[in-house]
Parts: structure tokens; sequence; C-alpha cells
């Protein structure tokens, strides 16, 4: 199933239990929830000045524009964590070395119980949400294989000849400039970038 499909399916089982005040009428009117590629630029290069960029940050929220205050976001940041859909952001100084292969969303916790965690936020606010979600979920992948491609460069790096070490070394800088990309940037790329194990996100009924 493609990310567009699943999006879809997961919006219209949030439509399902959303409480009285949403209007399901004027949920099936919101014809453009998907975050645009202004927003995912904004979100990619906010991510960029954190520590730990897989980890959504508290204002990663606002800085997408998914929503338009600080506190809302945090808020949502905060439901989304106890909910199980993101992990915490590690405190300063947390060893992650083994965790990089992480993926820090799981958006298969999305469900009634998670919605009603949020009565704060609109509903158009909420399938928008849903969509950053898919988004950083294929970020987060993304991430890794970067991350795996330039620990086997550094290992190749490690055992071959000095003759060798100019070209790795651009490797190397090549992947850490991928790495640096904003998705409109990204021209050459598709969202199943180096996924040689044939991922695949998961799928919804």
């Amino acid at each position: 199933m493609t990310n567009e499909r699943r999006r879809s399916s997961m919006g219209n089982r949030v439509a399902d239990f959303l409480t009285p005040w949403h209007s399901r009428s004027a949920w099936a009117s919101m014809s453009n929830v998907d975050i645009s590629p202004v927003e995912r630029d904004l979100l990619v290069s906010y991510q960029l000045t954190q520590a730990k960029q897989a980890y959504l940050a508290p204002d990663a929220f606002v800085a997408a524009r998914v929503v338009t205050k600080a506190d809302v976001s945090e808020r949502l940041h905060e439901a989304l964590t106890r909910a199980g859909m993101l992990l915490p952001v590690p405190a300063p100084g947390t060893d992650t070395s083994s965790s990089s292969d992480a993926i820090t969303v799981d958006t298969s916790k999305f469900d009634r119980h998670f919605v009603k965690e949020v009565p704060f936020l609109p509903a158009f606010a909420l399938r928008r949400t849903v969509s950053l979600l898919f988004f950083w979920e294929e970020e987060c992948m993304r991430m890794r294989s970067l991350d795996r491609e330039e620990e086997e460069l550094k290992q190749l790096r490690s055992h071959a000849g000095t003759d060798m070490h100019d070209e790795l070394d651009m490797r190397l800088e090549a992947v850490r400039m991928k790495r640096a990309m904003l998705p409109s940037q990204r021209k050459d790329e598709t969202s199943h970038l180096g996924r040689t194990d044939h991922e695949e996100l998961p799928a919804y009924d």
C-alpha cells in the first residue's frame, strides 16, 4: 500500500473516532490535508538544528505550521509521546549510538484512544498531524539509510590503503551533504532512498 493510500485510510479512521464537536461533513470537505512541500522543508530545516535530528522536537509542529502556537505544539508532542507514537527526545548527554537504527515515529498506534487525548486539536490540524507523521516516518527511514552508508564508508576507509582515502572522503562528504538536503532539493531521490532490505512502512486495513 502506498503512503498516500495509508494516509487516506488513517484519515478515514480518525474521522470515525471524532468527538461530536467535529463535523464529519466538514471533515469530508477538507481535501488538502497533506503538509505542503514548503512545510516539509520548514520541518526538516528546523530538525536539522536539533542535537538529535531524528527525534521530533516539541516545537516541530509549529515549525511545520501544523499548529500556530508553541504551547499547542508542545501539548501535541506530549500527547504523541504518551501514546507511544513518538520516541521522547533523549536528554542532553544521553548516548543514543546503540539506537541509531530506531524509527522515532510509530504510526501504527494511531487509534481512537489517541484522538480522545487531543480534544484541543481541530479536525483539520489532526489530519495534518497524521500527514506529518507519515512524512517523518519516511524521513527516519532516509536518515537510517544514510547513517548506515556513512558507517560502511568509515569502515572501508579504516581498512583501505591511503591511495583510497581521498575517494572515500569524497563519498563521505557526499553522504553528509545528502543528510543536510531539504526535501525540495532532492531531485534525484525517491522516498525509499537506499532501502536495500525492501522495508515497508506499516499497512492499515
